[in-house]
């Protein structure tokens, strides 16, 4: 009897659209991926948008992963949350010298140069 409430609590969390897919690494909850945690957002958030600043366009090393809204703030580990910074555009994003809003429309500004490539 253990092993068939196994098997069926497999097969609940498998058709369960709150399961974990890509080894752990990820979750999905409602359409949006919200990532386990750091390294796995930010690897995730290399494969989609590169290693270049969105904010600058820097690129002769390896870019920082950057939050908009801190997660101290209640932000997420989900690719709408993150854009990719330069360390010195990192730092200042940190300072709060760039904006939230400056963030997000630099943000949208390099995903449309993305998608017209």
């Amino acid at each position: 009897a253990k092993s068939r409430a196994t098997a069926a609590h497999i097969a609940a969390r498998r058709e369960s659209p709150r399961s974990s897919w890509n080894r752990g690494l990820t979750y999905v909850q409602s359409k949006k991926s919200s990532y386990k945690n750091r390294q796995s957002w930010s690897a995730a958030m290399r494969r989609i948008y590169g290693d270049s600043c969105m904010m600058c366009g820097w690129s002769a090393a390896p870019c920082d992963a950057h939050h908009i809204l801190a997660k101290s703030d209640g932000g997420k580990h989900t690719i709408d949350n993150g854009i990719m910074l330069c360390p010195n555009c990192h730092r200042l994003a940190d300072m709060g010298i760039l904006s939230w809003a400056l963030l997000e429309a630099c943000k949208q500004l390099a995903q449309k140069k993305c998608i017209a490539v």
